[in-house]
């Protein structure tokens, strides 16, 4: 089908697709960070001790001489015969790409991270031909963290308010068949919208809406190549709508063998219950509330800013004179007055190829899951939900 590929340095997506675009908010502060675990540095590098080890031993750095090691570029003054990624000390930077700190966890994620693009890449001799795939699986815990300290809650409000409040509004586009000021023009109509973001942009996203995920070879919450968080706005035959979460990903072994994906060999899908919502289905009603109650519109740039204080006005001021699931509601608003077949917005890191399938039943729809190549995952309420 024919797309229109949007770069990411036009004014509209820039604040959209950047992961450290907003300059409204401030980042977290050395205490919100400190705060967040407690802020013992010494206890953090005992914690992964024995994964900082393992990457030392795979760049073999205890023979390298001091005045070549790490040790020494990042302590002058070190003088010891044995230098190891646990004799870095800790050093506040407040970078949301170093886990706001330099520290041995900081430097051994770094090479795990290398380590897993070289085994994903199909490089032959990855990690230098010195470790197990279960154990690479391990060493990426340490990326992982790192990672989870970077997208904290005041990055991600300072960074991904304006990726989660694009979402929203594209739902809403999608509901009343009329533009909306800050979204890219000539969208109205898409059905599906991909938007290819770092990682750091889902992670953004996962804290916001503090949901979590677990796909297949990987550890907890990780956003990896070959993934995508998807969002889907869904109608019944009632007219009601709805919206469902998910992050899907092929596996490592699938992306390293360039695996064709399909039902028979799909990749990892994790739906997701956002926790004030409590439901697979959230109505859209109610998501739309949880999103405008989550985002810190301070942070947000124009136009988009203004269009969801105009959506936050609008719906205050008809609070309570109807039911929010209600069709009616919609239909009084003035940015709401269309009907939607459906649209799914789906925010993507990687690479991926999203395909509808329609079924001859125009009831049914088939969604196929985001991978790095084609991916099919039957709904399993297809039955019960049109497009």
């Amino acid at each position: 089908c024919d797309s229109e590929i949007i770069v990411a340095t036009s004014p509209l997506m820039a604040p959209v697709l950047s992961d450290h675009y907003n300059t409204s908010c401030p980042s977290a502060s050395q205490a919100q960070m400190n705060g967040s675990f407690g802020g013992d540095f010494n206890a953090l590098s005992t914690l992964y001790l024995p994964l900082i080890n393992a990457i030392s031993d795979v760049l073999n750095i205890k023979q390298v001489p001091p005045a070549e090691s790490i040790c020494k570029y990042e302590d002058p003054s070190f003088a010891g015969d044995t230098c190891t990624l646990s004799k870095l000390g800790y050093r506040y930077t407040g970078e949301y790409w170093q886990g706001m700190a330099l520290s041995p966890l900081y430097y051994a994620s770094q090479f795990a991270e290398m380590f897993m693009l070289q085994y994903v890449g199909n490089v032959t001799n990855w990690g230098f031909g010195e470790m197990s795939y279960t154990q690479l699986t391990q060493l990426y815990q340490l990326h992982t963290q790192v990672m989870a300290f970077g997208t904290n809650w005041w990055n991600a409000q300072r960074n991904g308010a304006q990726t989660l409040g694009y979402i929203l509004m594209t739902m809403e586009q999608s509901i009343n068949g009329e533009p909306i000021d800050g979204l890219y023009p000539g969208t109205v109509k898409d059905k599906i919208t991909l938007l290819f973001n770092h990682d750091t942009n889902l992670l953004y996203l996962r804290e916001l809406l503090s949901v979590e995920w677990l796909v297949k070879a990987f550890d907890l919450n990780v956003a990896s190549t070959a993934g995508a968080l998807g969002f889907e706005l869904w109608k019944d035959h009632n007219n009601r709508r709805y919206v469902r979460v998910y992050y899907t990903a092929a596996r490592p072994d699938q992306q390293r063998n360039a695996e064709l994906l399909s039902s028979a060999n799909p990749p990892s899908i994790a739906y997701l219950i956002i926790k004030q919502c409590g439901d697979y289905f959230c109505p859209y009603a109610k998501f739309r509330a949880i999103v405008l109650d989550i985002i810190d519109t301070r942070c947000l740039e124009m136009p988009l800013k203004g269009s969801i204080e105009n959506l936050n006005a609008m719906l205050s001021s008809s609070a309570g004179s109807c039911d929010d699931d209600d069709e009616s509601q919609w239909k009084t608003t003035t940015i709401v007055v269309g009907v939607l077949g459906g649209t799914l917005v789906l925010l993507a890191v990687g690479w991926c190829v999203y395909r509808l399938y329609r079924g001859s039943d125009s009831v049914r729809t088939r969604y196929a899951s985001v991978a790095s190549s084609h991916g099919l995952q039957d709904d399993e309420r297809g039955q019960e939900m049109s497009e």
